[in-house]
């Protein structure tokens, strides 16, 4: 890595549950970059909107809810993983409108910062295309949503298995195939398969590619 570089963006885009958040957010951490997590962005938009009782028959109101929310508050995980919430938030990403909105406010985070990490479904091809390094997370979907019913499982909440997988699929055909910024590998991302890696195996992939030492 040129220590010399400013403003050193790194993109981790990928599939849900596959590791990259958790990898980012420790890269981030190690690095001492600020940390960005555009699902979750996603996901308080859809809790908001639940909270105000907005449908998604009502874009126009949604947008107008986004710039309310403060996004830098935190919410705890255990709401904002609801099942009601998660789903929401893969539909309301659909919408071109919404995903402007959200967009603005990402590419602003990046101003007056030294180096940013940053997770999502498309940060390498929309967010930041010329991301300096970029990654692609994957892993297959037993073993993904193993790791997300675990997650859910520490939250308190009682869910079988084999609805979290199929939820999963659901997921995952709704990113894909999406109109507006589906779920891609961008051409100059370097995939990563976690199926059978630990974080820190992951974490040391990424850092080797980064050389940093």
């Amino acid at each position: 890595m040129n220590k010399k570089s400013k403003s050193i963006i790194i993109a981790f885009d990928g599939t849900a549950a596959s590791g990259k958040g958790t990898v980012a957010k420790s890269l981030a951490e190690k690095l001492r970059y600020d940390y960005l997590d555009t699902g979750l962005m996603f996901r308080k938009v859809a809790y908001f909107s639940i909270k105000n009782k907005v449908n998604l028959s009502n874009i126009e109101k949604i947008c107008e809810l986004i710039d309310r929310i403060d996004f830098a508050k935190p919410i705890p995980l255990s709401e904002i993983y609801f099942d009601e919430v998660s789903d929401l938030s893969s539909k309301i990403a659909e919408f071109n409108i919404i995903r402007e909105k959200l967009l603005n406010i990402q590419r602003e985070f990046a101003k007056g910062k030294n180096g940013i990490v940053v997770d999502g479904r498309d940060i390498g091809t929309v967010v930041f295309p010329n991301a300096d390094f970029k990654f692609f997370f994957d892993a297959n979907i037993e073993e993904r949503a193993r790791r997300r019913y675990k997650q859910l499982q520490k939250m308190g909440k009682s869910i079988k298995l084999q609805k979290v997988l199929e939820y999963l699929k659901i997921r995952d055909k709704r990113d894909i195939e999406r109109k507006s910024a589906p779920l891609l590998k961008a051409d100059d991302s370097m995939l990563i398969d976690t199926t059978q890696m630990t974080i820190e195996e992951s974490l040391n992939i990424i850092l080797n590619k980064l050389k940093f030492k």
